[in-house]
């Protein structure tokens, strides 16, 4: 046959290569070998004939001009299933089927066919249909994971385990009463048998009970309007001043010299209405504006959904930055992790309308216009990119002080990649001239655009921020260095150093994580087919990968700045992976390519299993902090008071603001100088220094100990306690004291209106049971030494010598205690030094009196006769420091026992019995211990407002200050109140069963 003559011609030029290698001296008879070429050509010629159209459309696409564009596209091969020849086969077996089984479905069949078909030659004509796919995809599991709260899945879940619960403990009780002497394994397999049997034969009702339920629970998270309140604290900050904006036509509450203040933060100071974040809060402005036309949504049920688009976006610059070297396989994968990775989801599902979002997406863009730029064969399309790069570089810094860290990534990534270019060339510099040239051209379109739009948006300081930006990272925690106040960030959850394994745990675990590694090393090895190796991705992502990990050890909180660079690494290697494998085998096990490419595709998709998961059970936990008994609570201040002051730990200070819309002494975004203060009210034993203080911030925030300083010679240790002397008096006492101290009249007048003004404003002070966990930190702001911590920035940095004479000549101290303390501040950081970390360490338990002994579940014993107390720890039993209780005279009384023990306790009335918290022996007596477990007793500067419990059962306090002493609380009289009430309704209700 043809085929067979065909292939004896190609084995003789076969043949005649071989021998022309192996015996080049031969002799060649040219004429021959042209004439076996030409007959070669002519068969071939007369095979293409008879090839079917179907194969043409198949044949190589148009060559690229640019060499390593072509190198790109060969590598960038979609994924192409031969979905013809599947669709050929199933239509032929179901055409044979047909006709033994009569059928007649050939007209049905055909134009199933056709359809399928257009399908298929769409993908293949168009190289934007497999991306635009496969973008789609990862678009999809964003939306479907980060849109998880609006509906709050996991309230089922409670609502489930909560009837079954009670179904089984009402089983339990019966079993019990019948079988009491039964074995608890025993009692429980029958519990277990009776309630299978109920779930089957009442299987409808318990269905309805638990959705009923999970209702009542859902509702508790959302407002009036049934959208589901905003997650965390913080994106109720840019919500409070999109609504002042959609309000009053300007961000805060008031226009001031031009500037917009927002009133209602810092107290009676205020703050700028516009707290940092430009974009953020113009983007909530008009996306309200824009949806207002289509819809009457709330502002909440916008804002809800911000981050969830920001981050959707952002699958689209991963995909493209990761298909530059993984191809289509490689951005697929890229884009997949920025959608569901679970360090990301948890900052960013929709609700989480905070600043997170924009950390994803303008570093992608930044990135991906870069790239196009570095890669754009023409000078326009060059300075078109480059300058969008600027332009993302210039809304990002309108975004986070922080935008600078990609950019000197980029700039860092630049000098790596003309250092190695020209150290690879260093024999013949010029040859590689016009590449540096259009690196350096690309790289100043890029350095000029960032300035002008970062300028634009924020000024020049906040463009040659890049510039000091690094050393700022590397300091962000320092304490007491050049200042004697403390430094609220010590304390921050999200600056927490994290460990390298839970920097691999973030990320998505130690294996994803070695594949992200593995992906950077093959960008840094992988050559082109002519050797060269493309040094300008590597640079980049090894730049990325390593910068944004070093700002992970430093804070929790910077885990999602690695995010994109883990993506595009692990999309990289993924894409590479499929790209050598599905080659190799095809080549070398001679298996079908679209066999191997499917396989391998089915394979690698196994790897996102586990993130999926991740995502899912992320997505499933996100329920918001915020809850109708805080609603409720901050609803009733804004109903109580034309104008008020709320003063709590800092937490929730967004929430006090945008909800019941009055001022707050300060909150997340603004703590300053008030920690020590507002600490200092919840730690304190004396209710008229807690009432002091609340005065001093109420009339001019921390101004105060400044005020002093301008006339104590700047001497601050001086200034605070001159301050914590003064608020214990009245406006005339408190004159009189700063006499003494040699101010003038003047200088008294400006020191009292900033401690005890006239025209106090309204005051409310909250206690809540997080700030029982949080007591390590306010109690450790509160006992802030300034006296310590003027030894330890003095000494610090002296030898010992110097530093012992320092502590000696000018402390006061002995030569024994000054090398004791110079030694403790050489070895110990600041926060840890200056001022302990007061706890709590027990919840609130119940207790047991028998015989005069009290003793409570968690480990207190106490006898009341003589008020001899004991707690059994791991080493035993030890005698407390100091017990708190309310004495026989209905008094609040604190009395010391053992002053060498670390721990305290408190017996707090309950009912006919008692309940016991233990703690550090600073908190035994502390305003915070007195508000919140012995509900003000004997207190007389305040009034229980309100007091809500959550449902997740913490409680909620609101206390109404009174400036001016009035009758003491007392609990033990309020109980019995309410027991002859509670008697009372008893009563009636009898004599209504009765008639």
């Amino acid at each position: 046959s043809k085929e067979i003559e065909r292939q004896e011609k190609i084995e003789k030029i076969k043949d005649f290569f071989k021998r022309k290698k192996k015996k080049p001296e031969e002799a060649i008879d040219k004429k021959y070998v042209k004439e076996e070429i030409e007959e070669e050509k002519d068969d071939i010629s007369e095979k293409q004939e008879e090839i079917s159209k179907e194969i043409e459309r198949q044949e190589k696409v148009e060559k690229i001009k640019d060499e390593a564009e072509e190198t790109i596209e060969k590598e960038d091969e979609e994924i192409n299933f031969d979905f013809g020849k599947i669709k050929e086969k199933i239509k032929n077996v179901f055409k044979k089927e047909g006709k033994e089984d009569g059928f007649k479905e050939e007209s049905s069949e055909e134009e199933i066919s056709v359809d399928w078909g257009n399908v298929i030659n769409f993908l293949k004509k168009n190289k934007y249909a497999i991306p635009i796919l496969l973008i789609l995809i990862a678009m999809f599991f964003s939306i479907y994971f980060r849109i998880q709260p609006a509906y709050l899945p996991v309230t089922d879940d409670w609502a489930e385990n909560t009837v079954y619960n009670f179904y089984r403990n009402q089983i339990k009780s019966e079993i019990s009463k019948e079988y009491p002497n039964l074995p608890d394994a025993n009692k429980n397999d029958l519990v277990e048998n009776q309630f299978q049997e109920i779930l089957k034969t009442q299987k409808g009702m318990i269905k309805q009970q638990i959705e009923q339920l999970s209702q009542q629970y859902k509702a508790n998270f959302k407002d009036s309007d049934g959208q589901t309140y905003l997650l965390a604290i913080d994106p109720y900050l840019w919500y409070g001043e999109v609504r002042n904006y959609l309000q009053n036509g300007h961000f805060g509450t008031d226009i001031v010299d031009g500037k917009d203040i927002n009133f209602l933060r810092n107290g009676r100071e205020g703050k700028p209405g516009q707290p940092g974040s430009a974009f953020h809060l113009y983007f909530g402005v008009y996306l309200y504006k824009f949806i207002s036309i289509f819809s009457n949504a709330s502002l909440m049920t916008v804002f809800f959904f911000i981050p969830l688009i920001i981050v959707t976006l952002s699958v689209i610059p991963a995909f493209f930055i990761g298909k530059r070297v993984g191809g289509n396989i490689g951005g697929f994968f890229a884009a997949m992790i920025i959608a569901v990775n679970a360090a990301l989801l948890s900052r960013t599902p929709a609700g989480f309308a905070d600043t997170d979002a924009y950390n994803i997406f303008f570093p992608l863009m930044m990135a991906w216009m870069f790239i196009e730029a570095f890669e754009a064969t023409d000078k326009k399309k060059d300075i078109i990119y480059a300058g969008l790069a600027g332009l993302f570089a210039g809304l990002y810094a309108a975004t986070w002080t922080g935008w600078w860290y990609v950019f000197d990534f980029i700039l860092a990534s630049v000098v790596i990649f003309l250092g190695y270019y020209i150290f690879i060339n260093r024999k013949d510099v010029k040859k590689g001239m016009n590449i540096i040239k259009d690196v350096l051209f690309t790289t100043g379109i890029f350095v000029f655009s960032s300035a002008l739009f970062v300028s634009l948006f924020g000024g020049i300081n906040k463009f040659l921020i890049f510039l000091k930006g690094p050393l700022s990272v590397m300091t962000i925690k320092e304490v007491a260095v050049t200042t004697l106040w403390p430094n609220v960030l010590t304390t921050v959850a999200e600056f927490n150093e994290v460990p390298l394994g839970q920097i691999m745990g973030q990320m998505g675990g130690r294996f994803l994580f070695l594949i992200a590694i593995i992906g950077i090393i093959l960008t840094v090895i992988r050559t082109d087919k002519y050797g060269n190796r493309d040094i300008k991705y590597a640079s980049f992502l090894v730049i990325w990968f390593i910068g944004t990990a070093y700002g992970f050890t430093k804070g929790m909180r910077f885990a999602i700045l690695m995010v994109p660079a883990f993506a595009i690494a692990f999309g990289v290697c993924i894409g590479i992976i499929y790209q050598y494998l599905s080659k190799w085998i095809s080549k070398e096990l001679h298996i079908n390519k679209h066999i191997t490419r499917t396989v391998i595709v089915v394979l690698l998709l196994l790897l996102l299993v586990s993130p999926l998961k991740a995502a899912a059970r992320t997505a499933k936990g996100e329920v918001p902090s915020m809850n109708d008994a805080w609603y409720d609570s901050l609803i009733g201040i804004k109903e109580d008071s034309e104008d008020a002051i709320t003063t709590s730990w800092w937490d929730f200070g967004h929430w006090f603001v945008a909800i019941s819309e009055r001022r707050v002494t300060f909150d997340g975004a603004d703590q300053g100088e008030r920690i020590h203060w507002v600490g200092k009210s919840l730690l304190t034993e004396s209710e008229k220094v807690a009432v002091g203080i609340l005065r001093m911030l109420n009339c001019g925030q921390e101004k105060a100990p400044h005020v002093l300083e301008g006339y104590l010679d700047n001497d601050t240790v001086k200034s605070v306690d001159v301050l914590n002397e003064i608020i214990l008096y009245d406006k005339k006492e408190a004159g009189e004291i700063l006499k003494k101290e040699g101010l003038s009249k003047k200088a008294i007048e400006n020191v009292l209106d900033v401690t005890h003004c006239d025209g106090l404003i309204p005051q409310y002070y909250i206690a809540s049971e997080d700030m029982i966990g949080k007591a390590g930190v306010w109690g450790h702001f509160g006992s802030w030494d300034f006296n310590r911590a003027l030894m330890w920035q003095t000494v610090r940095n002296l030898d010992v010598v110097k530093g012992t004479k320092v502590l000696r000549e000018e402390f006061g101290l002995s030569e024994e205690e000054a090398d004791n303390i110079y030694y403790e501040i050489q070895n110990n950081k600041a926060d840890r030094w200056v001022s302990p970390w007061p706890s709590y360490l027990s919840g609130s338990s119940g207790c047991n009196e028998e015989d005069g002994i009290v003793r409570c579940v968690n480990g207190l014993e106490i006898d009341l006769d003589n008020s001899k107390a004991v707690v059994s720890t791991q080493q035993g039993k030890i005698s407390l420091n100091s017990l708190a209780f309310i004495n026989t005279k209905e008094e609040f009384e604190l009395k010391e026992i053992d002053a060498n023990s670390p721990l305290s306790a408190a017996l707090i009335p309950s009912g006919d019995g008692f309940k016991s918290v233990i703690m550090d022996p600073k908190l035994a007596g502390s305003m915070f211990t007195r508000l919140f477990f012995f509900d003000g007793h004997g207190l007389q500067h305040f009034k229980l407002f309100s007091d809500k419990m959550q449902l997740t059962g913490g409680r909620i306090q609101v206390w109404k200050v009174g400036w001016e002493e009035g009758e003491p609380i007392s609990i033990l009289k309020e109980e019995s109140e309410e027991d002859i009430i509670a008697e009372e309704e008893n009563n009636s209700n009898n004599i209504t069963e009765e008639e």
